[in-house]
């Protein structure tokens, strides 16, 4: 940009100019850039004197005064592109940064000219502007064919009421609402127009009787169902989503066949697909059928749409829909409409759209950190099952514990009770306390033994205990006896050889191969009763 001002005014260089720049000082400064684009040592570096001349162009815009050799860099930028970029999305972007340099500047009889040779090279060009890659990625756009096509259209109208031409101004007009229309609108209608294999409608009535796809359209519904089953396959910058009909539309197998891609209507957004059907019945009612995806996993380009009939044989009959990436690397697996919406919304496959009341109840009804369940909720909540052993939380939480029912544990004492609460027994001996050494008793069945868990209270509350602390004995009638040694060289406070812990073994169990095993880490010690063999 300095060079192109430097060039420009030669007689105070450095210094940016306080007026207009004369067609003489513009030209001479376009003309010293383009001799350093071309040079030899311009060519072997592999520069392109046309995205250089864009973005000068482009850096001119902003400055004040310099908006004609913004336009002179474009002209040179269209020069550099030739005729071989005829029908290029380069040339067409070109095209309409020119002609909206020169609607700027009043320069309307100019831009009318640049902007109907972009419209035409527009229309000729493939694919989206947002897609291509534009000299060598120094220019990037995220519009499609249809947003950048009707942002001409509306220069153009803009030309033609500047020119006092007010006919061609609502004729633009209307196409751009037009082209932003088509790329939410119908995807069956548009490729009507565009394909020449389609089929025409013929009227109220074709010539085989049967009602025209205007009059279906026009007629009301009778009842509506629900379009459930669907599937669909990536292939690539495309998915391919296929509707089988023969299994869903409730008409005779060989009315299938009648079926014409007329009585269809698809329509798209960038995160839905929404699928009708209008059948009219032998009775004369007529159904309508709906599958609509909202939201989509991923984004889709709404209007490159293609709706097609497929399957000769009426088992096969079926509409396949080729959806348009926006992402064309992106791999599409699992489901294809996502369970939370962009939108703040969760929605899914059904049958018809949910209002915007709908959701809003639907939000409202859902409670948040701002609206806490009541009483009367928290009570209906599920309940944890299985008593001590399905309590993960610390033992002073716990209070009071029912033990295991199979277990049946007693206290053995003749001294004061433990500062344990007493618990439940729901054995054969009745109530009594746990020893106060003992936090809880615990249960777990595996398929050939039974695991009785005895976890004993912290270190602080009994001090250090290991198995050599410990005496266990077992008695025929199915009883097992825990207890501390009286010689035990620790004693906590809470830690009185004279409790003792009883436990009624579960009936298939063998008492006479009882098997312990102390865990120190978690100070529990487990026995492991294995189960009778039956004889």
């Amino acid at each position: 940009l300095q060079l192109f001002l430097d060039s420009a005014r030669p007689e105070s260089p450095g210094t940016s100019p306080g007026g207009p720049l004369p067609v003489e000082a513009v030209e001479r400064g376009v003309q010293t850039i383009d001799a350093m684009l071309t040079s030899p040592d311009a060519a072997r570096m592999g520069g392109d004197p046309a995205a250089t001349f864009v973005c000068l162009g482009m850096a001119l815009e902003g400055k004040p005064h310099l908006d004609v050799g913004a336009s002179r860099c474009y002209e040179m930028a269209l020069r550099h592109l030739g005729k071989k970029s005829a029908g290029s999305w380069e040339r067409t972007i070109v095209l309409q940064q020119l002609g909206a340099v020169c609607l700027r500047n009043s320069r309307r009889e100019e831009a009318q000219r640049w902007l109907t040779e972009c419209a035409a090279s527009c229309e000729a060009s493939r694919g989206h502007p947002r897609d291509a890659v534009l000299f060598g990625g120094a220019f990037s756009t995220k519009q499609t064919r249809s947003e950048f096509g009707a942002m001409v259209e509306k220069l153009r109208a803009k030309v033609c009421h500047d020119l006092g031409d007010d006919a061609k101004a609502h004729w633009h007009v209307a196409e751009a609402q037009r082209m932003e229309a088509s790329a939410t609108g119908d995807a069956v209608e548009r490729a009507s127009r565009t394909l020449s294999d389609a089929q025409p409608d013929v009227g109220a009535a074709g010539s085989n009787g049967r009602e025209s796809a205007k009059a279906l359209w026009a007629a009301h519904v009778d009842q509506e169902r629900p379009l459930l089953k669907y599937h669909y396959v990536d292939e690539g910058s495309t998915v391919l989503l296929t509707v089988g009909l023969k299994d869903q539309v409730g008409v005779k197998t060989e009315a299938l066949a009648e079926i014409s891609l007329q009585q269809f209507r698809v329509k798209c957004e960038s995160d839905s697909v929404d699928i009708l059907l209008r059948v009219r019945r032998d009775e004369g009612a007529l159904w309508q059928y709906r599958l609509l995806l909202q939201p989509l996993a991923h984004e889709i380009v709404p209007e490159d749409t293609v709706p097609s009939l497929r399957g000769r044989d009426i088992s096969r009959r079926r509409l396949e829909v080729r959806l348009f990436k926006r992402h064309k690397d992106q791999k599409w697996f699992g489901d294809l409409v996502s369970s939370i919406s962009t939108k703040g919304s969760s929605t899914k496959a059904r049958g018809e759209r949910p209002s915007h009341t709908d959701s809003a109840s639907a939000a409202a009804a859902v409670p948040t950190a701002l609206q806490p369940l009541s009483a009367e909720e928290l009570a209906r909540l599920p309940q944890p099952t299985g008593g001590a052993q399905a309590d993960n939380r610390p033992s002073s939480w716990r209070g009071a514990q029912a033990i295991s029912p199979a277990l049946g544990a007693t206290v053995k004492s003749g001294l004061p009770e433990g500062p344990k609460a007493a618990s439940e027994a729901l054995g054969a001996h009745g109530d009594a306390s746990l020893p106060g050494w003992v936090d809880h008793v615990a249960r777990s069945a595996a398929e050939d033994a039974e695991v009785i868990s005895v976890h004993l209270r912290s270190c602080a509350e009994i001090g250090e205990i290991g198995m050599e602390d410990m005496e266990l004995e077992t008695a025929a009638e199915g009883l097992v006896r825990l207890r501390l040694r009286a010689s035990s060289k620790d004693p906590g406070p809470s830690k009185d050889p004279g409790q003792e812990l009883e436990m009624r073994a579960p009936a298939d169990t063998s008492v006479e191969e009882l098997a312990a095993r102390w865990r120190r880490k978690t100070r529990v010690l487990e026995l492991r009763l294995p189960r009778r063999r039956a004889s």
